[in-house]
Order: C-alpha cells, then structure tokens, then sequence
C-alpha cells in the first residue's frame, strides 16, 4: 500500500477511493486532460453549535459521486469501497441505479471505481455490464474473480492516482 496515505484514510470506509479519486481528478484538471468534480450533498445548515461544528439538513438525496468531461463527452461515476470478497449491488442505492439507468437512455455510459480492500484492486466496473452480469448470474454480487477476468484493473500510478480516463469508451 502506499505509504504516502495515512492508515487512518484506508481504515475509514470509503475514504482511501475518495482521496485516490480526489488526486486522480486534481491530476486530470493540472493537466488538462479531463475536468471531474464531486458533486456536493445539498444541505442546509440548521444550527451553529461552534466555529467547527454544525447540524445540518439533507434537503435531497445526491445522484451519484462525480461527474465531468472527458473530449467532450460527459461522464458521470460512482466510487465505491468494499471488504468484502466479492462486489456487492447493496453498495448502490435505488436511487443510484435510478440516475444511471437514465444516463443510460441519454447515451451516458455510467460506471463505478470499485476498491476491493481485502485483495488491495481497483476496478473500472461499467455499469451496463455490472446489471447484465448479476441478471445472467443471478445473484446480487459478482466475484473478485469475475471482476479480474471481466473488468479493467486499476493500479495506484505516481503520485498516487488511477488513470482511470484511458479505459473510457465512448
């Protein structure tokens, strides 16, 4: 594991691809390749407990994580982190697949960076795929070995991104 990333991060469930993600977008934005934010949780600020705490409000739910431009295509993705053997759907929301399934009629292609802990991979998973997968399976989760065999692999390429972009297919 990269020794540049606090044990911290990696231990707090989704943090470790969150910060992965955030460098590999920094990346693409310095350099001009690709422009990819995170879109925010819309909430309101109820209360002002302290300057560094305050309660706040889900006005709504969020789509899915991040969304940009690559060559004048949009792209939108989801980041997911697991320790489990295995990629599970339950790690997507209803109305994530929702938001997907509609890119999907608007000729979006949706996918998901998927970090599986306990095998320390990175995964591009397109979403099509994942959806025709678990319908001929027939389960509700697809195997590491399957995502291996079937998926793109990810590596951690200096200063700690995944050149994701470079495997988009338009």
């Amino acid at each position: 594991m990269e020794n540049w990333l606090n044990h911290n991060i990696k231990s707090n469930r989704g943090m470790y691809v969150e910060e992965i993600i955030a460098r590999t977008c920094e990346y693409y934005s310095v350099n001009n390749i690709a422009l990819i934010e995170k879109r925010q949780l819309p909430i309101k600020i109820v209360k002002n407990i302290n300057n560094n705490m305050v309660v706040g409000k889900l006005l709504s739910r969020s789509t899915i994580d991040y969304s940009g431009v690559y060559h004048g295509f949009h792209i939108e993705f989801e980041a997911k982190q697991t320790n489990e053997l295995f990629l599970s759907l339950s790690l997507l929301k209803l109305h994530q697949i929702t938001h997907m399934q509609n890119l999907c009629e608007f000729n979006v292609n949706p996918f998901l960076i998927v970090y599986m802990e306990h095998y320390d991979k990175f995964f591009l998973v397109d979403f099509r795929w994942l959806f025709d997968k678990i319908a001929q399976i027939g389960k509700k989760q697809v195997s590491y070995e399957v995502l291996s065999q079937e998926c793109q692999s990810l590596v951690i390429e200096h200063p700690g991104i995944i050149n994701f972009i470079k495997y988009l297919k338009h």
